[in-house]
């Protein structure tokens, strides 16, 4: 199912920029 994929891809973005705002967070607070 298409929907499946583009839900699974959404995530992953999502997933990425979470990670990258919580990586610069950690690296402009030390």
């Amino acid at each position: 199912m298409k929907a499946d994929v583009l839900a699974a891809r959404l995530a992953a973005r999502m997933f990425h920029l979470l990670s990258q705002i919580i990586f610069l967070g950690h690296k402009g607070s030390v």
